[in-house]
């Protein structure tokens, strides 16, 4: 179920008074997230080489 309402009041010669709400229902949410990091520093540890799915994860270089 998704619903969307909103309010709007318009005062005389100050702005308006505006209240929304929605709610929206994502059954089966569609994204893909790639990326690959080479030789990164990530909080003070530097990496090497990339990780990528069905391979062993590198550990962090000292």
């Amino acid at each position: 179920m998704n619903f969307d309402a909103s309010f709007e009041y318009y005062l005389k010669n100050a702005g308006i008074v505006s209240v929304g709400i929605f709610h929206k229902n994502i059954d089966n949410p569609v994204y893909r997230n790639s990326y690959t990091l080479r030789n990164t520093v990530y909080e003070g540890r530097t990496y090497c080489g990339s990780t990528y799915p069905g391979r062993k994860t590198r550990t962090p270089a000292a």
